[in-house]
């Protein structure tokens, strides 16, 4: 992903905006946003020493959580976006009506 390491709250924002697209709530996200916020490991530099997350232990962050903090770390913000609107574009969830989602993509969050 560059240089950049990315602190766990900039992360938070990014796999909040990446892992919503699609959806028609927010409530989760927010959840696991809050979750990566507060993580006592620094996730950006775990993954730069393992090269994944597949060992990280962290109560409430799951494999799926982990795979899109994944995808952001390996491929940067923007390729994250694009990688997950074309999936959930190909193959969207059951529980999502295609025609709900706009189509537009986020994108990246402002810095505070």
């Amino acid at each position: 992903m560059g240089e950049k390491t990315l602190n766990n709250k900039e992360l938070a924002k990014y796999y909040f905006e990446v892992a919503r697209i699609g959806s028609n709530g927010a409530e989760t996200y927010l959840t696991y946003k809050r979750r990566i916020t507060k993580c006592e490991i620094d996730i950006s530099q775990f993954y730069k020493r393992n090269g994944s997350l597949e060992n990280l232990q962290v109560d409430g962050i799951g494999e799926k959580t982990k795979s899109v903090l994944e995808l952001i770390l390996k491929n940067g913000f923007d390729e994250a976006v694009k990688i997950t609107s074309e999936l959930k574009l190909k193959d969207p969830p059951r529980y999502m009506h295609i025609q709900a989602w706009d189509g537009k993509v986020p994108r990246k969050p402002a810095a505070e």
